[in-house]
């Protein structure tokens, strides 16, 4: 059963690392660019079971702050910071970005290597959150978010 769950995965996300470049690293812009091309081919690509869950009555484990430089106003970065981290799932576990004004689900995954620490950084679906601050914030503003699960992520608008 978890080989099966395993291999939709894989074919849902088509991971870079597993294969394609025999193991090497991709350079964070690289894997950027092929997670924004995969998410403009899919863009309401179904949520797996591990994000069907209700998000009604969670309570919050970790909150962040985001400070909008021009790469995260511009292009949608999301670096929820170390200790967050703690609380969010696997590397190339799914997660999903949520908006507070009710704004459309982001459904991207979990990369763990782009940071030397190790902490998370939300890929794919990165222009629709670039987008949404855009929208509700100026670049330098502050955001708040919050971690409501290993696999959901919460973005408070002003």
């Amino acid at each position: 059963m978890a080989a099966g769950l395993e291999d939709s995965l894989i074919r849902a996300f088509d991971p870079p690392w597993n294969g394609k470049d025999k193991g090497q690293p991709i350079s964070e812009d690289a894997e950027r660019e092929g997670a924004e091309e995969t998410e403009a081919e899919r863009p309401n690509a179904p949520e797996s079971n591990i994000l069907s869950e209700p998000q009604a009555f969670r309570p919050v484990r970790a909150s962040f702050t985001i400070q909008l430089g021009a790469t995260y106003y511009h292009k949608g970065f999301l670096n929820p910071g170390v200790e967050s981290s703690r609380f969010l799932g696997k590397d190339g576990d799914p997660i999903r970005v949520r908006f507070s004004d009710g704004g459309q689900t982001v459904v991207s995954k979990i990369n763990r290597t782009a940071n030397r620490t190790g902490a998370v950084r939300v890929v794919g679906g990165n222009q629709q959150i670039a987008r949404w601050f855009q929208e509700h914030f100026r670049e330098g503003d502050t955001v708040q978010g919050r971690v409501v699960d290993p696999h959901t992520i919460l973005l408070l608008a002003p």
